[in-house]
């Protein structure tokens, strides 16, 4: 058996596979790490916000009750809030316009998108040990990736077109 070096060009099909595959990998792992867009960063930031608004709301309340001698409320992000919610989401978007981008995957289509890379990603594994098998059949020696998920090998190993790969 000859072994096919990584130079050779019979290794083209193989090494575009996984050039393809590495930049899926990449794509999986930028979905996961892309900042929001500016809607749903500000979203999820007055979300967080708006126990601490209520809360300031009820400390300020505690001045219409004379029988209380309440402490001044704290002076935080809650209170701002409170205090003036419409303004303080327009100065928030402002400040944050040009720290975050304008548009940018949802979060809720996110996971859709990754099940969707792990799907080709598989159909690449797959595609790589047939092209594998492939050489093999013609007496060239290739190794398989290290991280190669043995049940993919076995898949096309068992597949009734193995027959026409490995004959």
């Amino acid at each position: 058996m000859e072994i096919l070096y990584t130079s050779d060009r019979r290794r083209q099909a193989i090494e575009k596979i996984r050039a393809d595959r590495t930049k899926t990998l990449n794509e999986i792992e930028s979905v996961g790490e892309a900042p929001l867009s500016l809607d749903e960063t500000v979203t999820r930031y007055l979300a967080s916000l708006r126990e601490q608004a209520e809360h300031a709301e009820h400390q300020v309340l505690a001045f219409a009750h004379q029988s209380i001698v309440p402490a001044l409320p704290a002076f935080n992000v809650g209170f701002l809030l409170w205090l003036g919610g419409a303004d303080f989401e327009k100065q928030l978007r402002a400040r944050l316009k040009p720290l975050v981008p304008g548009t940018a995957m949802p979060q809720a289509d996110r996971a859709k998108k990754v099940a969707s890379l792990r799907a080709h990603l598989a159909e690449l594994d797959e595609a790589e040990e047939r092209e594998i098998c492939r050489l093999e059949v013609q007496g060239l020696a290739v190794e398989r990736r290290i991280d190669v998920e043995l049940a993919t090998v076995l898949h096309v190993w068992d597949s009734p077109d193995a027959s026409a790969v490995q004959s």
